[in-house]
């Protein structure tokens, strides 16, 4: 991987990190009823559907924007429905969320936690942008 690339992987994960860990203290020191259970379980939420996100970032490293279809690669198509269905089933299953330690999550909540991690694929397309012009004009 080219150095740019390296930092893009690096600046996406530290991005993703401190977002989660805000989100904890978010809810954990909110009026949310279950405390650091229900804080967990929306961090829990967010850092599995930010990641999702975040591949349609890093398959075209080369591009500011998503410009691959999605349905060209089936297999990543098939993981990101996979990947999907198992974080419903950890929700929806009593049998999941007593073992995974996660509380059902409102709606209200589901809605944040799915438009911080748009959020955050917007920030890391911008923070691409940046990295590879920088990168270019280096090249040149």
């Amino acid at each position: 991987l080219e150095q740019s690339h390296k930092r893009l992987i690096v600046s996406t994960s530290l991005l993703f990190a401190v977002v989660g860990l805000l989100l904890f203290v978010l809810y954990w020191k909110s009026a949310s009823p279950g405390g650091v259970p229900y804080a967990r379980s929306a961090v829990f939420a967010f850092i599995s559907i930010g990641p999702l996100l975040n591949i349609l970032n890093l398959r075209s490293l080369g591009a500011t924007r998503v410009t691959k279809s999605l349905f060209e690669n089936f297999y990543l198509l098939a993981a990101l429905a996979v990947s999907l269905g198992l974080l419903v089933l950890a929700f929806s299953s009593s049998f999941f969320r007593t073992i995974l330690h996660l509380m059902p999550l409102s709606l209200l909540t589901w809605t944040q936690v799915i438009l911080l991690a748009l959020v955050c694929f917007m920030v890391i397309q911008f923070m691409k942008g940046k990295i590879l012009r920088v990168a270019n004009e280096g090249k040149s």
